[in-house]
């Protein structure tokens, strides 16, 4: 009885010493995987403060470019010259105090019409031989 409660004992022992190595491995993963998870968060905070420097930037470069478009707004509406402003299909965009005060429109009369109201039929002619691909055609404009 007293060598079957030894080797008993004995099992149990060595059963210990299994589930110790098991416990140690097991500590060393978790262990590994909490460093992975504090180096994960790491970088995210490093791409957050990146991110948040981007943002940062980007406010800056809008501020300036607000301050830039106010500033030629204010240069373009001291101008003592008209200015008219065309889009690629030849409507108005955009026009100057000097051109309202001069032609006696507002900009609701002009903006996103084309200025054929403004010319005569021979000066529209004109600027489109002016504007012509063909040196031949321009050749003509007098």
């Amino acid at each position: 009885m007293i060598a079957e409660e030894l080797i008993h004992v004995d099992e149990l022992f060595e059963k210990i010493q299994i589930l110790e190595t098991e416990l140690e491995i097991l500590n060393t993963v978790k262990v590994n995987q909490e460093k992975k998870v504090i180096e994960g968060y790491a970088k995210m905070d490093s791409m957050l403060s990146e991110i948040e420097n981007k943002r940062n930037d980007l406010q800056k470069q809008n501020e300036t470019i607000r301050k830039t478009g106010e500033f030629i707004e204010r240069v373009i509406d001291t101008m003592d010259e008209i200015l008219i402003v065309l889009s690629t299909d030849q409507t108005i965009l955009k026009v100057n105090k000097k051109f309202l005060q001069l032609m006696g429109y507002s900009e609701s009369d002009v903006l996103e019409k084309t200025p054929d109201f403004l010319f005569s039929k021979e000066s529209i002619l004109r600027l489109q031989k002016l504007n012509s691909p063909d040196p031949l055609y321009k050749s003509t404009v007098y």
